[in-house]
Parts: structure tokens; C-alpha cells; sequence
């Protein structure tokens, strides 16, 4: 997450952790609710290239799970 810019961080963090609507994080970020849909996305799928190389790196399996 980290590696995140700040503003699509602080998007995520308030949709999934303070449970915001993408409306609301708009409002306080001062941005379209289209634009947080876009931060949320590109935050999920960051988070998604970043599970898989660390399971690749591991040797998970994830069809053995």
C-alpha cells in the first residue's frame, strides 16, 4: 500500500476501512465520485500484482489451497 500514490491510499483506506461510499471519499478529497472509483481500482489491483509475485516468490500453489 505504501507504494500507492497518497490520494488513491487515503481513497482506500477510507472505503475499506472506514466503510465510505465513493461519493463521500469525493466530497472529502474534493473529487468526482468517478475519480475514487478509479483510485479504488487501481489500488485493488495493485494490492492483486503484488499477492501474486509474493506467492510466486513463495511457492504457494494457489490451486492446492
Amino acid at each position: 500500500m505504501a507504494e500507492l500514490p497518497p490520494v488513491c491510499r487515503q481513497a482506500f483506506i477510507l472505503s475499506r476501512v472506514k466503510g465510505w461510499s465513493s461519493s463521500r471519499i469525493g466530497e472529502h478529497l474534493g473529487t468526482t465520485d468517478r475519480t475514487v472509483r478509479n483510485y479504488l481500482a487501481r489500488a485493488l489491483e495493485h494490492i492483486q500484482l503484488r499477492l501474486t509475485d509474493k506467492t510466486s516468490l513463495t511457492g504457494i500453489d494457489n490451486e492446492h489451497r
